[in-house]
């Protein structure tokens, strides 16, 4: 999305500005630098705000037919909120163990 033009790249930046947050707390808790608790604390909100974005997108809609950057954005964020818990694994986006994804 980042790549479309005009508000489409703007929806993009702010789901990569949201990528860019959890994984960040992610790699600190891998470098011990936080633990599990805070990495929880730290994340928790952000799968919660992928999906305001995704939804505040697919709600302003575009014309049926239209192939516009706009409209290829707003299918996409449809098609993500189809999918069961897109945002994370579990409802705070962290599962078990230390090793692989968080």
């Amino acid at each position: 999305m980042v790549e479309r033009s005009g508000v489409s790249a703007k929806v993009g930046q702010q789901l990569l500005k949201l990528e860019k947050q959890f994984f960040e707390q992610w790699h600190r808790w891998r470098e011990g630098q936080i633990n599990r608790h805070e990495l929880k604390i730290f994340t928790t909100p952000i799968p919660q705000e992928i999906e305001t974005v995704l939804h505040q997108a697919s709600y302003l809609g575009f014309v049926i037919g239209k192939k516009t950057p706009w409209a290829s954005t707003v299918r996409s964020c449809r098609e993500i909120l189809d999918v069961p818990q897109a945002a994370g694994s579990r409802r705070d986006g962290i599962s078990g163990g230390r090793m692989g994804s968080p």
